[in-house]
């Protein structure tokens, strides 16, 4: 079977209407709220970290090392 993506703009009030609907038709879908928060949450716990290492002491890599990681990986 060939699938397609499509990409819709859907107001908030009738988000529960399309979720029946992609329901009952076999459909999946996905949120860009639901990847915005997944990002924040990601961010969010980098910071988190972040400031446990310094609190800690711990020796943190410097920019250059992480981008040179980054184009590695």
């Amino acid at each position: 079977m060939t699938m397609n993506s499509v990409n819709v703009h859907i107001p908030n009030a009738d988000m529960p209407f399309f979720r029946k609907l992609s329901k009952k038709m076999g459909w999946t879908y996905s949120s860009t709220e639901d990847e915005k928060v997944q990002a924040m949450q990601s961010i969010e716990q980098s910071f988190r970290e972040l400031k446990k290492a310094r609190e800690e002491g711990t020796q943190l890599p410097d920019v250059e090392q992480l981008f040179q990681e980054l184009q590695t990986a």
